[in-house]
């Protein structure tokens, strides 16, 4: 019954999309501000990582520039795993010069927030939201899903494998989408149960199928002359944008914890390293993956990846641009020694064993390989329930048990809890 309802839920999402697009009617009401100072942080940029492709301005004709964050020498120094909970150095740590303004919002309501300079996947400018809540000393920052794209016929062929290209601003976080990432029980104000109840909230969205790793503008080509268009993958961009407001914003924060599902669990996992080095050694960071399982696709995806969305790996992540069990080791050797990571899926998920194009079985061989690897890690946590349903945490969170008969609700607040022995579980 869970394998079905995951699956119902995921058709669902993909049905209100077709249902209500980009420009559904609001349902709620709630405050929308605009970042317009991009321009002071392009100082913090390098060189655009686009490639060849042309610089993203020349076609969105908003003269915004590109932005990137130096983070290069910010990231902690490394810790024992038992001294995770309590992870701070007496190194001073100043964020670069040049980043955003606080965002000034009302507690406890959401407030969008316009950010120059970010570009979904037709080019168009997006943003993130925001629900601070008085007196909080957490930060949960929630990465949106929804399908990936990498050629003209994922990106814009008959079916679209991926969310929200077309655009994604303040009307699209009030539609019927976002709505049910704003009921889901991280989001939950109200719950008795939710650990998170009293943090901050971000919500960054996914408009650019490139699981927020990307930075390249590509000139795709269909089978015929005139199948082509022009495609922003600037997740990982965007997220650097938003960052540079995100931190002044919450800059008083003790513990971030970074986390979304599918395509957002993916990138939760890539850009621990940036989010880490972007709050600095004395802000812990710690990661829950829901269905972004750190697995090596089937021969050639990876590298097509690689190559169209010019993913930006960790400095210092060697051989990760050929090899994702590399990413593994670099996260081991890294972000593990001073956070904590939590890793949710089902055993053979079928949307992302089809998007690896591996069958459910290999999947889960490959996956239980992951998990072994994780097992030699006190740092790092999971939870593999039996079936090939998709995602944890946005449907029914409350209703997932483990094999034992474990409750996901609560091994999550004893892994946020950072209780003793935590154990992982799996089929």
């Amino acid at each position: 019954m869970r394998t079905c309802a995951s699956v119902l839920g995921a058709i669902a999402v993909m049905s209100l999309v077709a249902a209500c697009g980009a420009d559904a009617e609001p349902s709620t009401s709630f405050e929308s501000v605009a970042i317009s100072d991009a321009s002071a942080l392009t100082d913090l940029s390098g060189d655009a990582q686009g490639g060849d492709a042309p610089a993203a301005e020349d076609d969105v004709g908003r003269g915004a520039e590109d932005t990137a964050l130096a983070l290069d020498g910010l990231s902690p120094e490394l810790l024992p795993a038992e001294d995770v909970a309590d992870a701070q150095t007496s190194a001073p740590w100043e964020p670069p010069a040049g980043w955003g303004e606080p965002v000034e919002a009302a507690s406890d309501a959401w407030t969008w927030v316009e950010v120059e300079g970010t570009h979904c996947g037709d080019g168009s400018q997006t943003g993130f939201a925001i629900n601070p809540h008085e007196g909080a000393t957490t930060l949960f920052l929630y990465l949106e899903g929804g399908g990936g794209c990498w050629n003209y016929l994922t990106c814009d062929g008959l079916v679209q494998t991926s969310f929200h290209l077309g655009g994604y601003d303040a009307s699209t976080f009030n539609g019927l989408i976002a709505e049910a990432y704003k009921d889901m029980w991280f989001f939950d104000r109200e719950s008795d149960t939710n650990p998170l109840a009293d943090a901050h909230y971000v919500f960054i969205p996914y408009c650019t199928g490139d699981a927020h790793a990307g930075d390249a503008v590509r000139e795709l080509q269909g089978l015929l002359p005139w199948n082509n268009g022009t495609f922003y993958f600037k997740g990982r961009s965007n997220l650097e944008a938003d960052l540079a407001h995100i931190v002044p914003t919450f800059s008083d924060v003790e513990r971030v914890v970074l986390s979304g599902a599918s395509a957002g669990g993916f990138g939760a996992g890539l850009n621990w390293p940036l989010v880490g080095a972007a709050f600095g050694p004395e802000v812990r960071v710690d990661l829950i993956d829901d269905s972004g399982p750190p697995l090596e696709p089937s021969s050639g995806i990876w590298e097509d990846w690689y190559e169209t969305w010019n993913i930006e790996l960790p400095q210092g992540c060697i051989g990760c641009e050929d090899d994702v069990s590399a990413v593994v080791d670099f996260l081991r050797s890294d972000m593990l020694q001073h956070g904590k990571m939590a890793l949710l899926s089902n055993a053979r998920d079928a949307i992302i064993s089809a998007f690896f194009q591996l069958s459910p079985f290999v999947f889960e061989e490959r996956l239980f390989s992951v998990l072994d690897v994780l097992d030699e890690e006190p740092n790092a946590h999971y939870f593999v329930v039996d079936g090939a349903g998709h995602t944890m945490t946005i449907f029914g969170t409350e209703g997932y048990e483990a094999s034992d008969g474990a409750k996901l609700t609560d091994w999550l607040i004893d892994f946020l809890a950072d209780a003793p022995d935590l154990k992982s579980h799996r089929p």
